[in-house]
């Protein structure tokens, strides 16, 4: 299944400690592809990282991270 037929779905409240996590590696491809899940998870929990991520200093993050914060509004 893909995650993205899950958006919205409690069960992806599971992984939001690993993907706060995961927006804090070291690595843009990573922090990225966390920011998109944790727009997905649908949850206000997850807005305050993504505000944070509003400001990487790579600029596909700070999109998906802006794209993510409307997916939960």
């Amino acid at each position: 299944m893909v995650m993205e037929e899950l958006q919205g779905e409690p069960i992806l409240l599971h992984a939001l400690p690993t993907l706060l996590r995961l927006s804090e590696s070291q690595h843009a491809n990573l922090r990225a592809d966390a920011a998109h899940y944790l727009g997905l998870c649908g949850t206000n929990a997850a807005r305050p990282r993504l505000q944070e991520l509003l400001d990487d200093e790579h600029p596909d993050v700070r999109e998906i991270a802006a794209d993510s914060l409307q997916e939960i509004d």
